[in-house]
């Protein structure tokens, strides 16, 4: 909740990182790695940098944001206004919605394959 920027350098590929949904709750703009997971909720929300973990790359990332008030006040914005996206709500709105179409799928089969 204190933090003004999360350092999220991951090296190896993460499927879903749940800290940057934490720091957008909380409107805090994310210096994450460029692949996997991260990359994507980071990207795909705008609420932060992606950078190739590496001192260098996350130092001039964090230069980038500390030089550039009006960018740290939109990736703040964005990772609030984005947080709504995954809501439980929403979520299981989501999934019910893909187990109906699974299920009304003539084609598909959920019998295990031997």
């Amino acid at each position: 909740e204190k933090s003004s920027i999360l350092l999220s350098p991951s090296v190896w590929y993460e499927p879903f990182g749940i800290v940057v949904l934490e720091a957008m709750a909380f409107g805090t703009p994310v210096i994450g790695s460029n692949f996997g997971g991260l990359n994507e909720l980071i990207s795909e929300n705008k609420v932060g940098l992606t950078v190739f973990p590496s001192s260098e790359n996350i130092v001039d990332a964090l230069i980038k944001l500390k030089d550039n008030p009006s960018l740290y006040k939109k990736f703040s914005k964005n990772g609030i206004e984005n947080i709504k996206r995954y809501e439980p709500k929403k979520i299981f709105k989501h999934y019910i919605s893909l187990f109906t179409r699974l299920a009304s799928d003539k084609d598909f089969n959920l019998s295990p394959q031997y």
